[in-house]
């Protein structure tokens, strides 16, 4: 409805003409083709996926990731490993690492170490740790930003790469910051990981591992290795910094979570979003220190000896033999706190009782629901079910189902 049409209604209509009226009636006209106009530009915007300030909450605080982007549910993560060596940042990266891919979230762990012995090679002695040389020190920072380089790569690589995991000490508060404000300029959202650890039994089983497996002693004695290795650990506590949500205006704002002695303890602080809420979730139900793990078949069953598919029966005689030596076996191992886990069905269940420990049944140990063909024998499936094995991979198929089972 244009100006002159208003107008002529007001007149014909016998309404005022004065210019109050007016003067309203034209406000409302550039406000209504001011929106019109706002309309039309968003529309043609929105063709081209823009996303408008009130689509997302911002974050308006001075430490946002950065401060002039949305909380996007997609954007990239940084996770930043914290502790002192020998508390199992390396283990808990490569396991992360692992859960979040197979999760179908593109992760990929980058070790500032590797970075360090191709600088400077293997079987570095402590003094090369020591923050009084100023020399080694150099190769050490190198080392950390030549490996956040190749995350950011890696990151920008590939659409579908999400999950920089970055394996360092980061033992100070300013490497921390430093690691931060290289994710607020490249608009990553920084999470961090802090593990530890005073415990001596954990430590110790902790230098074990290191004595055995570590890249960094390669032609030195294994117990002198141990030995500077040690050492290697006083320098970085000589300047070791926790994180802190007290004292430091700064880390009180960090997304993060404490791993205090190998899950005995955890602190969270400031989660946000659905990644770092998994990752909280994952590593509040790992295992850090190492326990065995032993897996066995339950003793022979009556419907085992007649081949038959599926069933629920007790031990044969030839099973409870079985079940006897296994009991033997697992006596002779000695081991404390032993807990058994088992099938709901009756063969593996009698299995177990020949076993000393705490039991505890899962339904998801049963045997397949073999649906159709429950009862029968495998010299009869060929001449009663002729396609099994033809028209399908059969039972050795992860994704096949006995005929009769819903998916």
């Amino acid at each position: 409805m244009s100006r002159h049409t208003v107008r002529e209604f007001l007149r014909s209509a016998s309404c005022s003409e004065d210019e109050e009226v007016m003067q309203s009636v034209s406000s409302w006209f550039k406000l209504t083709e001011f929106d019109e106009s706002l309309r039309k530009s968003q529309s043609m915007l929105r063709r081209h996926d823009t996303i408008f300030d009130y689509d997302y909450r911002y974050r308006n605080d001075h430490l946002a990731y950065p401060s002039v982007k949305p909380c996007f549910v997609n954007v990239h993560h940084v996770i930043i490993m914290v502790g002192l060596p020998a508390r199992g940042k390396t283990y808990i990266s490569r396991k992360l690492c692992r859960y979040l891919n197979w999760c179908g979230i593109s992760a990929k762990v980058v070790n500032a170490a590797e970075y360090r012995r191709k600088i400077a090679g293997s079987d570095l002695l402590h003094d090369f740790f020591d923050e009084k040389n100023k020399d080694a020190e150099a190769i050490r920072l190198k080392s950390y930003e030549e490996a956040l380089m190749e995350g950011k790569a890696w990151l920008e690589e590939d659409e579908h790469h999400k999950v920089f995991i970055y394996d360092a000490s980061n033992c100070t508060k300013q490497k921390r910051h430093f690691v931060y404000k290289f994710c607020e300029d490249n608009g990553y959202k920084p999470f961090f990981i802090e593990s530890l650890c005073d415990d001596k039994v954990i430590l110790q089983s902790f230098l074990q591992d290191v004595q055995k497996f570590s890249p960094d002693y390669v032609a030195i004695d294994k117990e002198l290795a141990l030995e500077d290795f040690k050492l290697r650990i006083k320098h970085y506590e000589d300047t070791y910094e926790e994180l802190a949500d007290k004292c430091d205006n700064t880390e009180r704002e960090f997304s993060y979570i404490k791993t205090i002695n190998a899950g005995r303890q955890y602190l969270v602080n400031n989660i946000d979003g659905y990644l770092q809420s998994q990752i909280v979730y994952y590593l509040m139900n790992i295992h850090t220190i190492k326990r065995s793990l032993y897996i066995t078949a339950h003793g022979e069953c009556d419907y085992n000896v007649s081949q038959e598919i599926g069933g629920n029966n007790g031990l044969s005689n030839e099973g409870k033999k079985f079940a006897k030596a296994l009991q033997n076996y697992m006596n002779s191992q000695k081991i404390e706190d032993l807990k058994i886990w088992t099938s709901s069905l009756q063969g593996p269940k009698e299995t177990a009782d020949y076993i000393s420990g705490v039991k505890e049944m899962w339904r998801a140990l049963d045997y397949l629901d073999c649906g159709e063909y429950h009862g029968y024998k495998f010299s009869e499936l060929a001449e009663i079910f002729p396609d099994m094995f033809t028209n399908s991979k059969g039972p050795l198929d992860f994704h096949w189902r006995y005929p009769g089972v819903l998916p």
